[in-house]
């Protein structure tokens, strides 16, 4: 995709940007639920059941941290 852009716009006429998106915990269930092709009701269902605020980062969670503890 890149080099397409290059060649269209050439090297000194073209811009690439990029978009990160980080999903809380029930928005990422819903997300996954619409990806799978679940229906709305299930997937709000499983969204619901999940707690916490989902601030936990994979640092935090990682298994060589619980091993530490």
């Amino acid at each position: 995709m890149i080099q397409h852009i290059y060649d269209r716009y050439g090297r000194n006429r073209a811009a690439i940007v990029g978009t990160v998106i980080r999903y809380r915990g029930r928005s990422a269930i819903r997300e996954v639920g619409k990806a799978l092709g679940l229906s709305e009701d299930v997937t709000g269902r499983l969204a619901k059941a999940s707690w916490g605020r989902g601030a936990r980062t994979v640092s935090q969670t990682s298994p060589r941290r619980r091993a530490s503890t």
